[in-house]
Order: structure tokens, then C-alpha cells, then sequence
């Protein structure tokens, strides 16, 4: 009986060590010491998702080797994390934290240091943006990771609003995707849009060109960004996420 327990002890180890091995994500966490103590929960949340998580403070570089790496902060965060966070954003999401208050970026970039690497860059205009930017973002970031199978996914491109508009005036056929709210589609739109939220895109991807480039916009960047990824990520082969929120563009 003994000897019978002993077995069915050393089999559900066995089977839990491999669950909790195979399901484990190594993540590096790079935040300035304020913006870190205000989304401390972060942490518990990740681990909660079986990923193992590892805080990097000022000057230690040694996340460079992690597959995973969240940046907390923006290019105006204190100690080493602006310096980051500017030389992985684009310009003009940079220059939007910058300029734009109350603008949030939620940002992924391939490949930085090692291969297969992504790194997210999650940030405000200001800290209490940047918290904000991070409770907003917090489902889909758990999602690119935990969901991450290691495979090459098709990656979106990135359009501003003068790219957008010389694009739209050289007569070239688009499928132009807004997933903002239907209120805010009828308060206006770009030309020809056609209004598809973000809840709604997975329900209708039959209805969506695969011979046209497509261009999804938002209110803000990061909602434009993560649903272009989604649609990348369906085999969609030429997407364009507008970088500059809906405002920015009919003011530009």
C-alpha cells in the first residue's frame, strides 16, 4: 500500500513539475523604482499566469537575454527606463508621450537583442497615465505571452496620418477598419472607413479583403496596434496600424 503510494506521489510530482515547467514564461520587468511601486500588482498578477518574473532596477542590463521584457515608463520615465523606452519606441509615439496629454502606448517590438524576443514597451504622458496605460493593456499583454507558441507571427506595419493621407490620395483600393465605438464612428470618420470594433473583428475576418492593404485605426495607438497584431496574426498579410489616434489625424 505503501509502495502504491509512493508511485501515485512520485506520477503527480512528476506530471506537476511538467505542467508548471512547460507552461512557464521567463520575463524580465524594467521599471523606474516610482513607476514600479505603483503597479506593484503587476507582479502577483503575471506569476498568477505561470510566468516567472524578474525585476530589473537602474543599471542592470541582463534582461537583454530574456525572451519576454515589459518597459513601464516612457521616454520622460527617470533612471535608465526613458533611455530605454526612447530607443525602442518609434518617433512618433515618443513625440506623442511627449506632446499629447493623457496619451497612452501600449508597443511590442520583435527581436530586439536575441531572436524571437518581444518586448513591450507599456506607457503615459505622465505617471498616473502610465499606470493607467498598464491596467488597460494588462489582458492583452498576458495574452501575447502566454499565447506566444514561439512561432513567427505575421507582423503588422505602422502608418502615420501624412502616410495615411498621401496613401488615400493616390487612389490605391484600402480596406480602412475603425474599431472604435459606433457612437464615436457616427460623430465622424475617415472616408470610406467601415466601422468594426475591436469586440466584433474576430466574428467577421471572412468579410475582410485579403487583396487590399488594410489599415486600422483608433481613438488611441495602442488599441489600433493590438487589433492590427490580432488580424497579423489571423494569416492577414498586409496590415497597417494608424499610429496617431482618430483627433490627431483630422487635425493634422
Amino acid at each position: 500500500m505503501k509502495k502504491t503510494l509512493g508511485l501515485v506521489f512520485i506520477a503527480l510530482m512528476f506530471v506537476f513539475c511538467l505542467g508548471t515547467v512547460s507552461g512557464q514564461k521567463n520575463v524580465a520587468l524594467v521599471a523606474n523604482t516610482i513607476d514600479y511601486n505603483l503597479n506593484s500588482n503587476i507582479i502577483s498578477i503575471l506569476q498568477s499566469r505561470g510566468m516567472v518574473i524578474t525585476y530589473f532596477g537602474k543599471t542592470d542590463t541582463n534582461y537583454k537575454s530574456y525572451p519576454y521584457i515589459i518597459i513601464i515608463g516612457g521616454p520622460n520615465a527617470p533612471e535608465h527606463t526613458g533611455t530605454l523606452a526612447f530607443q525602442i519606441l518609434p518617433s512618433n509615439e515618443t513625440n506623442n508621450l511627449k506632446s499629447i496629454k493623457g496619451y497612452e502606448v501600449f508597443y511590442e517590438k520583435r527581436d530586439q537583442w536575441i531572436s524571437k524576443q518581444k518586448v513591450f514597451v507599456v506607457a503615459g504622458s505622465d505617471r498616473d497615465y502610465t499606470r493607467s496605460a498598464v491596467q488597460n493593456n494588462l489582458v492583452t499583454l498576458i495574452d501575447r505571452i502566454v499565447e506566444d507558441t514561439g512561432s513567427q507571427a505575421v507582423s503588422y506595419k505602422l502608418i502615420n496620418s501624412s502616410q495615411l493621407k498621401q496613401l488615400i490620395a493616390s487612389g490605391e483600393s484600402l480596406f480602412i477598419i475603425d474599431v472604435r465605438s459606433p457612437d464615436e464612428y457616427k460623430a465622424g470618420h475617415i472616408y470610406g472607413a467601415v466601422n468594426i470594433t475591436g469586440i466584433e473583428l474576430g466574428s467577421v475576418l471572412s468579410s475582410i479583403p485579403r487583396d487590399k492593404k488594410i489599415i486600422v485605426y483608433c481613438s488611441t495607438s495602442q488599441a489600433a496596434i493590438s487589433n492590427a497584431q490580432f488580424l497579423a496574426n489571423k494569416g492577414f498579410n498586409n496590415v497597417y496600424a494608424l499610429t496617431d489616434p482618430y483627433l490627431v489625424y483630422i487635425n493634422s
